[in-house]
């Protein structure tokens, strides 16, 4: 059994006697981690068992996900166009991903990294081709100015200025998650730091299905016990954990990808949801709509409990603070009924 206190001062009230009548859960210490026992008994018991598919295959089939980036100063490796343009460096740097703001759909696009990079937000890293030219050497010198050949990752370089493993990725992956995780399919050249990972796709499997794929109750339901949430409510991932999801994808051939990265760009995820649930959950893998609610329920119990950590109602944003469309509760199932009906 598992029984949450919200502060110091409730520990006066609390007594070990109240818990006598409440439901004993089955504990597996050794592969699950304590925030599954917020569920009850039931849940549990089916997310065992959808875990326990041999038809529903782990992420880790069709993508390699790594780490971003570590420049060691994101702050001088990435530029912004005016800076670009002072040093002369475009042929001396690559498109690059620094937050996760510039992706607000499951697909990264020329558009989408133009668009950025028109609001002044850094867009390009500093990548120095030989030979330097001067406008490199000089960008290298006003670095050494500020001392940022002095900072860890720079200093055990064998040149401090050059970033090592820079290569673009076929897909990005949410580091840190407020609502869900997502999935977004690479169509650019760009790469991505840290503060993102990076994937590359495995035996020839489609960035952009697998994008779509993984917008389904079932995989959004384990991410929320395959993770870990903090003081501030956000879910951060490391990436052998994400290759361990679930990833239904019999049926996604039937899904539409300019519909999906819609949905997601102007946040009705719920929708998205009933959608991908219908096509990969219910007639993809046979999933019943009973157990189908159940995991969409999951999903919501464990992210509302996550996110009002801090304080924060079901209505804060998932993507940098802009109005989020997830309802929740009868609503969402309400929708979910009438899509798989």
């Amino acid at each position: 059994m598992l029984n949450e206190l919200n502060s110091v001062e409730s520990l006066e009230g609390f007594s070990v006697q109240s818990l006598r009548n409440q439901e004993l859960k089955s504990l597996d210490h050794s592969s699950e981690k304590w925030t599954k026992y917020f569920l009850d008994s039931r849940e549990i018991g089916l997310l065992r068992e959808m875990r326990g598919r041999a038809d529903i295959p782990a992420l880790g089939r069709f993508l390699n996900i790594d780490v971003g980036i570590v420049t060691g100063d994101n702050d001088y490796f990435l530029l912004d166009e005016s800076t670009v343009n002072d040093f002369h460096l475009d042929a001396h740097s690559v498109p690059v991903v620094g937050r996760s703001a510039a992706l607000p759909g499951i697909q990264f696009t020329q558009r989408d990294l133009e668009h950025w990079a028109s609001e002044g937000k850094a867009a390009r890293l500093f990548v120095p081709k030989r030979p330097f030219s001067a406008g490199v050497r000089k960008y290298v010198t006003s670095g050494e100015q500020r001392g940022v050949q002095s900072g860890y990752k720079c200093r055990i370089r064998k040149e401090w200025f050059v970033v090592p493993a820079v290569w673009t990725p076929d897909v990005f992956f949410l580091r840190q998650a407020d609502s869900a995780p997502r999935i977004i399919a690479n169509t650019t050249d760009a790469t991505c730091t840290d503060t993102l990972h990076r994937g590359r796709v495995l035996d020839g499997a489609a960035a952009d299905t697998l994008a779509m794929a993984f917008v389904n109750s079932l995989t959004w339901a384990v991410s929320e016990v395959s993770g870990r949430s903090y003081g501030g409510g956000v879910m951060t991932y490391e990436p052998s954990e994400v290759e361990r999801l679930p990833l239904p994808v019999s049926g996604s051939e039937s899904l539409d990808l300019s519909t999906l990265d819609a949905l997601i760009r102007e946040r009705n995820l719920e929708v998205a949801l009933d959608i991908v649930d219908r096509v990969l959950l219910v007639e993809g893998c046979g999933i019943s709509r009973r157990d189908v609610f159940a995991l969409r329920r999951i999903w919501e119990k464990l992210r509302d409990r996550r996110r009002g950590r801090k304080g924060r109602s079901k209505t804060t944003a998932p993507y940098q603070g802009q109005a989020d469309t997830t309802s929740g509760g009868e609503a969402a199932r309400t929708g979910l009924t009438k899509l798989i009906a």
